[in-house]
């Protein structure tokens, strides 16, 4: 081969490898996408609408993601930005709902929620949810959820609907007994007037919740009654019933205490949405001069190959 035209190969070669190595930093900065697969029970749920709150409202809002569930209780996402995979989860349980452990459609709507990422979504996790809006981490709820019900620590935010275990057998129950609570309460509060639509009063979950858990103590007790050979399902009612006396019975704090917490989330929102212009407008402008600095680099590299390919042929 003519000495001259081999080193301009060489030449060429090894300038198309800068490049792409320069083009190799921008192709590694497109979005990652993921998927989220899982199931909504207190028995298994066909039909609930399973949303990722993106902008934290608390609602199902028509430009987020959702998927509704089908006969085993199973939902399924796919191709979710970073976003969309850190939002937590909520769950609209409607009329049209059917609870697979009697093929019953839901008499009264209620909602469910969940940490982000959840694969396992149920009264239980809802109870953890509303641990983490008052600034618990997510171990921190788990662990205080599990202690004040008595329910096992890998229940409840685990699928008890796949094991026979007494814990498994205890936690389903206790998932019944308080979804059964809020749909009475939700039921109660409806007629009083004191909220006109449920899915429009994430508050109204949240302080059922908080109820439930001030007011463990029924449940904990009653829990501990239930064996292998005794589930204590009649005595279910009786237990519902307390749950939701104890819980109307504080209904004139109601109003304050949402306020008060409603002010603090959006004190914290307003924090969250300026950080993330911040950081967007920052990011941008990383972006915009990592672009510029590629455009710079594969230039250069370019008039190099064409100035020794010069020199190979006219020197």
């Amino acid at each position: 081969m003519n000495p001259k035209i081999k080193i301009v190969s060489i030449i060429a070669i090894t300038t198309l490898l800068l490049a792409g190595c320069a083009n190799t930093k921008q192709d590694n900065k497109q979005q990652t996408y993921h998927r989220l697969s899982g199931r909504v029970a207190d028995g298994y749920i066909a039909g609930a609408k399973v949303c990722l709150d993106t902008n934290q409202n608390g609602i199902c809002d028509s430009n987020e993601p959702y998927a509704v569930t089908s006969q085993n209780g199973k939902f399924n996402f796919t191709h979710l930005t970073n976003k969309q995979i850190n939002s937590s989860l909520i769950v609209q349980i409607t009329k049209q709902s059917i609870d697979m452990d009697n093929n019953k459609t839901i008499k009264i709507p209620f909602v469910m929620l969940a940490p982000k990422k959840s694969t396992f979504i149920s009264p239980l996790t809802t109870l953890i949810a509303c641990k983490i809006q008052l600034g618990d981490s997510l171990i921190s709820a788990m662990v205080d959820v599990s202690k004040k019900t008595g329910i096992n620590l890998l229940y409840v935010d685990g699928n008890f609907m796949k094991s026979n275990t007494l814990a498994a057998k205890k936690a389903k129950i206790a998932a019944k007994i308080i979804a059964k609570t809020t749909q009475l309460v939700i039921k109660k509060l409806l007629k009083n007037h004191t909220i006109s639509n449920i899915f429009y009063s994430i508050n109204a979950t949240r302080y059922i919740n908080w109820g439930i858990l001030d007011h463990s103590i029924i449940l904990k007790r009653f829990l501990s009654t239930i064996s292998k050979q005794n589930n204590n399902i009649v005595k279910t009612d009786t237990v519902i019933n307390k749950l939701s006396n104890a819980l109307i019975s504080n209904l004139g704090d109601y109003k304050t205490k949402i306020a008060s917490i409603n002010k603090n989330i959006q004190i914290e929102k307003r924090k969250k949405l300026a950080t993330d212009k911040y950081n967007q407008t920052h990011k941008s402008a990383h972006n915009k001069s990592d672009a510029e600095n590629t455009g710079a680099i594969i230039f250069v590299l370019t008039l190099q190959l064409f100035f020794f390919v010069f020199l190979a042929f006219f020197l």
